[in-house]
């Protein structure tokens, strides 16, 4: 259990920081230098840090079809982020 909750707490950290940036508008240097926007920059990190933490409620739940819906769900958000809001090279 204990994995779940700080998978979870780092999921919540990278989602606060996606949402930080896209209300906020201020970057921190090294995303700035990684993504063309902030915009993309906090959509890719609050859409990793969705993702993370709902595969950590999955982990937590028994095994069967919500922990798999939860997990396919991750999968279908971190496949966005990479697809659309990719950082640069």
């Amino acid at each position: 259990m204990a994995p779940a909750v700080f998978g979870g707490l780092i999921g919540l950290a990278l989602a606060a920081l996606g949402a930080r940036m896209l209300l906020g508008g201020r970057v921190p240097a090294l995303i700035t230098r990684a993504f063309a926007t902030s915009w993309e920059g906090g959509c890719y990190h609050l859409l990793m840090g969705v993702a993370v933490m709902i595969l950590m409620v999955g982990a937590l739940l028994p095994a069967g079809q919500s922990r798999t819906s939860l997990a396919l769900l991750a999968i279908v958000l971190v496949m966005v982020a990479l697809v659309r809001f990719r950082p640069h090279r």
